[in-house]
């Protein structure tokens, strides 16, 4: 019966009671990542639009990034951001059913995550695991369908051969809604019932977890809420490369992940705390992953020393105070790999420009790849981050 009260309240109640002409709407056309970006930072003196740091003005005061030591960077999400999962509009059942969480996700994550099936949590058992620290990477180069007898046997957890909630008693919640039931205090006035179906929301699963292996748990907010989100984007680079985005414990260097004003981060480790400033609007996966590669120690793509042979820049389309943003960096490293039309660190064709007009065009075919328009890593970006952390080694 309670069940039921809630499903009328928190979920179909919703979308019934909403006029037949608003149900009609469209949500946002699609925004890229420099787009995001670049609405949210408007007004912001960043540098190149997006990174802290550095004087707009000092155009010579670039310098290559700092790795952070054994591929680790310790951070902190601040309390600000939500562990809450819900719809923020009536119209996301409609606009889900249409096809807008594959054809819009960067809004309709933010906007919709309930009716996009982002709401369930679960916790992962740790009992099955890596047994050898380059799994995660072995695996992002395709060795769990080339070498399959090592890595099943070595490498389950990367290889995605671990099971994560839903059965043989894994503490976990059996409702999508019980993440946010849980945040308006449902875990005490509905103890009965919450204690039973939100075991994982209510806290009542144990265990801290690690990336060590061992048999705990690690409790993660669901992939629709700002928390979840972030998790998400962070479990690319551990799950992709052999950067570990972990917890921070004691560690002096870290990353402060805020909802300050705007997307914006440093350029690898700085020492001390560095913002990571993730703001309304700026919590797309693809988003937040162009964010923590910046923090892992990345430029834009258009910043090479070598982008001249691969993209003509017309900086007469652009505002003279935002040429900074074409710099390029004769001191960075391109680590012997090529130039990536394709990176979710390229920015698109028309950005900055005060006039309608190119502002970054290809020099050569990009084979049907949109400037911009990455919503994950490219096979470059991962050689990129697994070049950079020296993450190759033999098995």
């Amino acid at each position: 019966m309670y069940a039921s009260a809630i499903l009328l309240l928190f979920g179909a109640g919703l979308a019934a009671s909403a006029p037949a002409d608003i149900l009609r709407s469209s949500p946002p056309e699609p925004e890229t990542v420099t787009q995001a970006i670049m609405k949210q930072n408007e007004g912001l003196n960043l540098y190149q639009g997006d990174i802290d740091g550095l004087d707009p003005n000092s155009r010579n005061a670039i310098h290559d990034a700092t790795r952070w030591p054994n591929g680790v960077i310790p951070y902190v999400i601040g309390g600000e951001f939500s562990y809450s999962c819900f719809d923020a509009d009536g119209n996301c059942g409609s606009w889900a059913s249409a096809g807008e969480c594959t054809n819009n996700p960067n809004f309709m994550q933010g906007s919709c995550p309930q009716s996009c099936g982002m709401c369930r949590r679960s916790a992962v058992d740790r009992s099955c695991t890596d047994d050898n620290e380059w799994c995660s990477h072995w695996a992002g180069q395709g060795e769990c369908t080339n070498n399959p007898a090592y890595m099943n046997a070595n490498c389950q957890l990367s290889c995605g051969l671990c099971t994560s909630g839903g059965g043989g008693g894994a503490c976990t919640d059996n409702h999508e809604h019980c993440g946010y039931w849980a945040s308006v205090g449902e875990c005490t006035n509905s103890a009965d019932y919450m204690n039973q179906n939100c075991m994982l929301s209510c806290n009542l699963c144990g265990g801290g977890g690690n990336n060590n292996g061992g048999t705990t748990q690690t409790t993660t907010a669901s992939a629709g809420s700002e928390v979840g989100r972030i998790q998400a984007a962070m479990e690319e680079f551990n799950r992709r490369t052999c950067i570990r985005f972990v917890p921070r414990t004691n560690e002096q260097n870290y990353i402060h992940i805020r909802k300050s004003t705007g997307c914006h981060a440093y350029v690898g480790v700085q020492g001390g705390a560095q913002e990571v400033s993730l703001g309304d609007g700026c919590l797309g996966k693809a988003t937040i992953m162009h964010e923590l590669m910046h923090a892992a120690g990345f430029w834009h793509e258009h910043s090479r020393p070598d982008r001249d042979d691969w993209v003509y820049i017309y900086l007469e389309n652009v505002p003279q105070a935002q040429w900074h943003a074409f710099d390029k960096h004769s001191e960075s490293r391109t680590l012997g790999l090529q130039y990536d039309y394709g990176s979710i660190m390229h920015y698109e064709s028309h950005a900055f420009s005060m006039n309608g007009r190119q502002v970054i065009v290809p020099r050569h075919s990009t084979n049907g790849v949109v400037l911009g328009a990455a919503t994950d890593f490219s096979s470059l970006d991962l050689q990129k981050l697994n070049t950079l952390y020296n993450c190759y080694g033999g098995k």
